[in-house]
Parts: structure tokens; C-alpha cells; sequence
């Protein structure tokens, strides 16, 4: 198995090798290369860019082709516009004009590229430089490459924060020291050996934190020192050299990533996972490759700070999604199939689960869980609730906020994180005795014509779910007379 993924691992480093093009001087033809000047001027002045001071460069509307920046310290924002390579030939009959490079900042120190969606190139952002920041991009390089690249990062001490890489057969290709890569999302789309993030080359003291790594997105060729941590690879497992010597972990507790395939108990804490206590950290290391282990896997996604951030929560077959307000500070979020306490007269619990997180966050808290909608009626999918549990007053809380019968979810809102459950009730059982019969037409009756200011609503008996009490529920009643769980 060794011997064939190093010979895996060998092709596609000549293959890359034989792409070096990226590295070459490239020759651009007008009209389809906007240039930045060292003098701060634009050209050509046609452009949709503009700057007042000659420090920040802004697109006033999209663009065609690539832009070559010839100046240091400034920013170039995109502000939501789109720069399109384009492509008049393939990968086999190369056009002369076709755009190589979105953003080539060869040479550049102490330059900014934020809010700029980048499509159709090889090369999104070519990073032969230092000092630079490139954020809160959307870079999507697909088109009809043999090799496409979202970052290439050939450069020292560079930040890439907060961006999305989707449709890359590389989302970010890492030949240097010093650099920081934080807080992206990498979306499988593309080859999958090699969909995501790569690291060729010796380099030293880079961090990749914090990123969500969706399908396999990952490919190390050689590392040497560098330190993986915090990020959560979401059905990813990375394809490791055999000579790496890449970290992934932190020290304790700082800890390591979540790997959505991992399974082990936590009964224990500790920096060798001997000490009695759930820390949130496996108790058994996560073997990745020979002398390649995350010794301190996270036993749920790492959440991120910041504002309407999205965790996704894996437990074997059961799935859920946790949205926060704002996170103020980063930590561990779990989510673990459980009982609870009894359900409100005449509702069954059709999943239970407790998700509880380390970081801290305020603002509103929306909670999305499946359900399998088996042996349950279209309207009795409809009525189903999604309950939490109230530490405080020791009583399940209705905090529906939508029932998706086309994607079996259901979504509600909260504050908090607690113990959760989708409650499901036999439709036309108004009393909750879990039998439909003659004494829930009788409390259907007696709220006929009702809505919920009414002093005698029932809302067990609106059971079509649409605040009126009428001959649509009585309907729903008559077909389900009879019935008993």
C-alpha cells in the first residue's frame, strides 16, 4: 500500500512539475491584462477600477481577464464584483490571449486582495510575494484546465484568511515558510486526489487552522514542520508522503482537527488521556499515515469566531446543522444522540440529541435536525416540533421555526444549546391519548372556529398547523378515525 501511494504521489508531483509554466514569465496581449503601475496609475484607464489616493484600488463593476499589480502596499478590493479569465482555447490548443493568472502579485510586499470573486482561470492569485493578505474572496477556478490552482503561494509571510476555494483541483498550493492559512472553506468539486490543498517542497512554520475542508481536499506531498490544527475535515482524509513531517496537532489541550470519520470514546483528559473526565479531546490517537497521527482529535467540529457561523454535526447517520449569531470565542461543539426526559402528553420523540460547544456566543442560535419521515402522514410531517429542553424550568419548549418536508428537516430557533428532540404526534389526536376516537372529535368540537386569541384554542386540534380551527382539521380527524399507536 506505501509503495503504491508513493508512486501515486510521484506522478502527481511530475505532473505538477511539468506545469511550471505558472512560474515562468508569462506574456500578456491588450486588451486582456489590466495592469496596477508602480506610479499608481491604471491601465488601461478603461478599467472598472478606481482609486482616489492611489493606496486603495476598488472595482467599480466586473471585469475580463488578469491583472498584474506592479505596486506595493495597497489594497485591492473587489467589492463583490467578479474578475473572469478568459478562455478561448483548451488545455490541449492554449489560446495566446487566454488569461494564465487572475491576480499575479510576483514581487509585491504589503498588498491586500479582499471581496473579489475570481472564476475561470488556472491560477487564481499568483503569491510570489510577502507580507500579503488575501480575505474574504470567492476564488473558483473551473474551467477547461488540466491544472488549475486556487492560491499559488510561493511566498513568506503571507495571510490567507476567509475565502472560499470551490471547483480547484488545488485550492491552495504552499511552497514557502512563514505563512498563515485561516478560516477557509475548501469545497470538493474537482480531482479528488488532489481537490483542495497541497503542499510541495520543503518550507517551515507554516499554520493551517481553523479551515472546513468538505470531500477529499487534501494532498501533501512533502512537509516539513508545518502545524495542522483546529480545522475540521468533513468525509476528508488527507494522502500523506510517507517522508512528511507535518504536525497535526497543537499541544494540549490546545488539541488538534475534527475528523468526521473518527470514533472514540472520551471518558478521558489529560495530555496523555489517562486522567478520569471528558475534555472533549478522543481518548486514542487518529492515525492518518506511518508517523503521520493527530494525536489529540477534536470529538466535534472546531467553531470558529465570528458572526453567523455554521457548524455541521455529524453522529453516525444522524445529522445536524447549528447556526450562531456571533461567536466571541473559538471551541469544541459536539452533538451526541441521547434520551431525555418524558415527552409532553400525546408526543413521541423521534430523535433526541444533546449538542453543547466550548465556545462562547450570544444572539440567536438556530438548530436544524433530520428525521425520517417513515410510517408518518404528509400532514403529520407537517405538525412535527422540534423541542428543547429548559434546564431552568425543567420542561420541554416548542421553539419551531419551519418543517422542510421536501428535505425531511425540521429548524428552530433558540439562545442556547442544550438537549434537543423532533417530536412527532399521531395526526387527529387531540387529546394525546395516541388514539383517535370519538373524545378528540368531542375537543375539536369545542374549539371549532377558533383561532389563537380565542379563549377556548385548542392547538392539539389545528391540525392541518395553520392557526384556524375548521373543517380542514375535522377532514384530517374523519381520515385518521380509528387509528391507534
Amino acid at each position: 500500500m506505501e509503495k503504491s501511494v508513493s508512486s501515486l504521489l510521484l506522478i502527481v508531483s511530475l505532473m505538477v512539475m511539468c506545469f511550471t509554466f505558472l512560474n515562468m514569465p508569462l506574456v500578456w496581449a491588450e486588451p486582456f491584462t489590466i495592469y496596477i503601475k508602480a506610479d499608481g496609475s491604471i491601465d488601461p484607464a478603461t478599467a472598472n477600477i478606481t482609486t482616489v489616493d492611489n493606496c486603495t484600488y476598488t472595482f467599480t463593476d466586473n471585469n475580463r481577464g488578469g491583472i498584474i499589480v506592479e505596486r506595493d502596499n495597497i489594497v485591492l478590493d473587489g467589492a463583490g464584483y467578479v474578475l473572469q479569465g478568459i478562455q478561448n482555447g483548451s488545455w490541449l490548443e492554449p489560446n495566446p490571449n487566454d488569461t494564465i493568472v487572475g491576480v499575479n502579485l510576483t514581487g509585491r510586499n504589503n498588498v491586500t486582495i479582499q471581496n473579489l470573486n475570481i472564476v475561470n482561470v488556472p491560477c487564481g492569485i499568483r503569491l510570489h510575494a510577502t507580507n500579503c493578505t488575501v480575505r474574504e474572496n470567492m476564488i473558483n477556478t473551473g474551467g477547461p484546465f488540466l491544472y488549475d490552482v486556487g492560491v499559488l503561494l510561493w511566498g513568506d509571510d503571507n495571510t490567507i484568511v476567509e475565502n472560499t476555494f470551490a471547483q480547484c483541483w488545488i485550492g491552495v498550493d504552499l511552497v514557502a515558510s512563514g505563512n498563515t492559512v485561516l478560516r477557509n472553506k475548501f469545497v470538493n468539486i474537482g480531482i479528488s486526489i488532489q481537490a483542495g490543498f497541497q503542499l510541495v517542497g520543503w518550507r517551515t512554520n507554516n499554520v493551517i487552522s481553523e479551515n472546513n475542508f468538505y470531500g477529499p481536499t487534501m494532498l501533501i506531498v512533502e512537509s516539513s514542520i508545518d502545524t495542522f490544527y483546529h480545522n475540521n475535515f468533513y468525509f476528508s482524509r488527507p494522502m500523506i508522503a510517507y517522508w512528511s513531517q507535518a504536525n497535526w496537532n497543537e499541544t494540549y489541550p490546545v488539541g488538534g482537527n475534527y475528523w468526521s470519520d473518527y470514533s472514540s470514546p472520551d471518558l478521558y483528559c489529560g495530555p496523555f488521556q489517562n486522567e478520569t473526565g471528558s475534555d472533549g479531546i478522543g481518548d486514542t490517537r487518529f492515525v492518518l499515515a506511518e508517523n503521520q497521527t493527530d494525536n489529540y482529535p477534536l470529538m466535534g467540529p472546531w467553531t470558529m469566531s465570528g458572526e453567523s457561523i455554521t457548524v455541521k454535526l455529524l453522529t453516525g447517520p444522524t445529522r445536524g446543522v447549528v447556526t450562531i449569531a456571533e461567536v466571541t470565542k473559538g471551541g469544541i461543539t459536539t452533538f451526541k444522540a441521547q434520551t431525555g426526559s418524558d415527552p409532553p402528553q400525546g408526543l413521541r420523540p423521534v430523535s433526541c440529541c444533546n449538542i453543547t460547544t466550548k465556545a462562547e456566543y450570544s444572539g440567536n442560535v438556530e438548530v436544524t435536525l433530520p428525521y425520517d419521515p417513515t410510517n408518518m402522514t404528509q400532514m403529520e410531517e407537517r405538525i412535527l416540533r422540534i423541542m428543547q429542553w429548559n434546564e431552568t424550568t425543567l420542561a420541554w419548549t416548542n421553539i419551531t421555526a419551519n418543517v422542510d418536508t421536501e428535505l425531511d428537516k425540521i429548524t428552530g430557533q433558540t439562545t442556547s444549546l442544550s438537549l434537543f428532540a423532533v417530536m412527532w404526534r399521531l395526526g387527529g389526536d387531540v387529546n394525546g391519548d395516541f388514539t383517535v376516537d370519538l373524545y378528540d372529535a368531542i375537543l375539536l368540537a369545542g374549539s371549532y372556529n377558533t383561532t389563537p386569541q380565542s379563549p377556548t384554542w385548542n392547538a392539539n386540534a389545528d391540525l392541518n398547523n395553520d392557526n384556524t380551527i375548521d373543517l380542514y382539521d375535522a377532514i384530517i380527524l374523519a381520515g385518521n378515525y380509528g387509528r391507534t399507536v
